[in-house]
């Protein structure tokens, strides 16, 4: 335990033993990241317009929250 916490590079602590549980992690939350991003086009997009709800503004911050992240 004491080796994960001072490794500096995420290189240093996947090691041959687990790195198939690392690769499934990153899997995991690329797919859960991609079916989230879906959803919530489908849901802003496919419903009525409603009068707090502004295309404009969840497009902005949207391409903003993916070029700082």
């Amino acid at each position: 335990m004491v080796d994960l916490l001072l490794c500096c590079r995420i290189n240093n602590c996947v090691g041959e033993e687990n790195q198939f549980a690392f690769m499934l992690l990153l899997i995991y939350a690329f797919l859960l990241s991609l079916a989230t991003l879906v959803i919530d086009f489908i849901y802003f997009f496919s419903l009525e317009d409603c009068i707090t709800c502004n295309k404009v503004i969840f497009l902005l911050s949207l391409v903003l929250v993916t070029r700082w992240s």
